[in-house]
C-alpha cells in the first residue's frame, strides 16, 4: 500500500492517488473514494482523477455529484474529466444545457473532446 487511510500530509496522499491512478488495481478501489470527501481539495481532484482511471459506472453518479457542487472549481474539473472518461458524457451533455452554475464547466470538459 503507497499510504494508509490515516495519512494527512497532503503530498504525499495526492502524489500516491497520482501513482494509483496510473498503477492502481481494483482493490485501491475503496481507498481512492475514501479520499473524494477529503478536506484539502488537493487530495480531493486527486482522488477525481484516479477514480477516473479505476473506477466503473458505479463511480459516475458521485463524480457527477463533485463536478457540480464541490466547492473548489479545480476539484469539479478534474470529476467532469473522468466522469466524461468513465462515459458520463450524456450526464456532461444534460449538466450543459442546464441553468446550474456548473453548466459551463460541463460544456468546457465536452469541447475538450468535441462532445
Amino acid at each position: 500500500m503507497l499510504f494508509r487511510s490515516e495519512d494527512t500530509d497532503r503530498e504525499v496522499v495526492a502524489a500516491s492517488l497520482r501513482l494509483l491512478a496510473q498503477v492502481g488495481r481494483p482493490e485501491d478501489l475503496a481507498l481512492v473514494r475514501s479520499r473524494l470527501g477529503a478536506k484539502d481539495a488537493v487530495v480531493r481532484g486527486a482522488a477525481a482523477v484516479a477514480l477516473g482511471h479505476l473506477g466503473s459506472s458505479i463511480d459516475a453518479v458521485k463524480l457527477h455529484d463533485i463536478a457540480m457542487d464541490d466547492d473548489s472549481r479545480w476539484v469539479a474539473i478534474s470529476a467532469a474529466r473522468s466522469l466524461r472518461d468513465l462515459g458520463g458524457v450524456k450526464s456532461l451533455r444534460e449538466l450543459a444545457a442546464s441553468p446550474h452554475q456548473r453548466a459551463s464547466l460541463a460544456l468546457q470538459i465536452l469541447s475538450e473532446t468535441g462532445g
